[in-house]
């Protein structure tokens, strides 16, 4: 699959006609791999590119001036869209020029210009052009002169209502975690790179990867049993294989039992890891699979040390009940392409 950042790498004349769609897709869940198993169909199906395109930051974090937590970082979200299929992906960065374009001009010169669509497909509520002022019935009204063709799909409906990511972002930050993943149909992950921390679980005889997950919407404090994968160094192919899955307890919270601290941390601690393997630079995938505890302060570092030793034994027990994982941690494995409307 190609990924270009911007339009600068992307051929100003694509080689073949392209089907195209556009979106956040933040969580990519079952409503965005409808969309996005339907294009790859699509495009396999006359001879065409599948092309996405994504954007950064969430428009509405640009457009209003607000932080929106995010299920996953933008790397991630692009490794998923590949998992669906998609032969290249390209993310755009919000901003203000690109905020301004008209609907006609986001189809004249991006859909029809420079990504050459032969073939449009829109989740049913897509919006583009200046603040959204486009829609579904003026996107066909420009393309039906050009003889381009425009399918939308359905909402993909779970309990009576559209799956869409502000009701992930919810799910997730109220902790219902089965919600979330019946949302995604795979488990709810945190995927960010290790950084220094203070060192504070090793001096416990419980040495934490500190992961930065800044921008990401977090479950409520607490204790987690999890799962990790290590990703390869450097970035690595979409399809490389990570190193894993390594049992663990992680701890989200703002360390009360140290005095109080204005942020939260994101700490992970994998049962019988190598003390001396190094992960400081490391992007790690942390699979949640069930809340152990909420957050609590303890009297003093040995009340706290017995504890985490109990929750290393808890988790450890929660992970051998069983869960799912592997494939479904992908949209690889998600449902068959759904069929979009014309």
């Amino acid at each position: 699959m190609a990924i270009h950042v911007g339009w600068d790498s992307f051929p100003s004349h694509p080689p073949r006609s392209t089907r195209v769609t556009w979106g956040v897709y933040d969580g990519i869940h079952l409503g965005h791999q409808a969309v996005l198993h339907g294009l790859s169909a699509w495009a396999r199906e006359s001879g065409a590119e599948s092309v996405v395109l994504t954007f950064d930051p969430h428009p509405q974090a640009f457009l209003r001036q607000v932080e929106i937590p995010l299920v996953m970082p933008v790397a991630e979200r692009v490794r998923l869209i590949a998992r669906c299929g998609i032969d290249t992906v390209i993310v755009i960065p919000f901003d203000g020029p690109f905020s301004e374009l008209s609907p006609e001009r986001f189809y004249v010169d991006l859909l029809k210009g420079r990504l050459g669509a032969g073939g449009i497909l829109i989740g049913y509520d897509a919006r583009f052009g200046h603040r959204g002022s486009g829609a579904g019935p003026e996107l066909r009204a420009l393309a039906a002169p050009d003889g381009i063709p425009v399918r939308s799909s359905d909402p993909c409906l779970l309990d009576g209502r559209p799956v869409k990511s502000s009701r992930l972002r919810e799910a997730i930050a109220r902790g219902d975690l089965a919600g979330a993943r019946a949302m995604m149909r795979r488990p709810v992950c945190l995927v960010g790179p290790v950084v220094t921390g203070d060192r504070r679980g090793r001096q416990l005889g419980f040495p934490t990867a500190n992961l930065d997950c800044r921008g990401l919407v977090l479950p409520p404090s607490g204790v987690y049993a999890i799962r990790g994968w290590e990703r390869p160094r450097g970035g690595g192919a979409v399809g490389d294989e990570e190193a894993g899955p390594f049992p663990g307890a992680m701890y989200i919270g703002s360390r009360p039992t140290f005095g109080p601290s204005g942020r939260a941390v994101v700490e992970v601690h994998f049962i019988g890891f190598p003390p001396d393997r190094d992960l400081y630079g490391a992007t790690l995938r942390i699979e949640l699979v069930r809340q152990l505890r909420g957050d609590m302060a303890f009297a003093h570092a040995g009340a706290l040390k017995a504890r985490i030793a109990e929750d290393c034994a808890q988790a450890l027990e929660t992970l051998r009940d069983g869960s799912p994982t592997g494939p479904a941690a992908d949209c690889a494995a998600s449902t068959e392409p759904p069929a979009a409307r014309p």
